[in-house]
């Protein structure tokens, strides 16, 4: 999406190719699969790019907090194989991965 016309990201799209960003994603190694135990692969999904995923926790936990924000849902669309996909009825996008958003809101007081 980030290449297409109506959804382009000129931070991206100028940048980098797509074919460039597809042979990057898919030799893109994270960690070692030896240096991950057998126990930790069964009990955490995301054992491949955890330390990714803890680099970001790290970076938002340092982000300066409000005081008054809410929790939504949102559905990210996708149809292909993966453990974490949910099917949720009624939603616009109802097969896909489910995240959860932090909305920052106005203190009307």
């Amino acid at each position: 999406m980030y290449w297409a016309k109506p959804t382009r990201v000129a931070a991206i799209a100028d940048v980098m190719t797509r074919g460039r960003f597809f042979s990057i994603r898919s030799n893109l190694k994270v960690v070692i699969d030896g240096s991950i135990s057998e126990e930790k692969r069964r009990y955490d999904k995301f054992w491949k790019v955890r330390p990714i995923l803890e680099a970001i926790l790290q970076g938002c936990l340092q982000l300066p907090r409000e005081k008054v924000v809410a929790v939504d849902e949102q559905m990210i669309s996708f149809t292909g194989t993966c453990q974490m996909k949910q099917f949720v009825r009624g939603k616009p996008n109802p097969e896909g991965l489910k995240i959860l958003l932090l909305l920052l809101l106005m203190d009307l007081s």
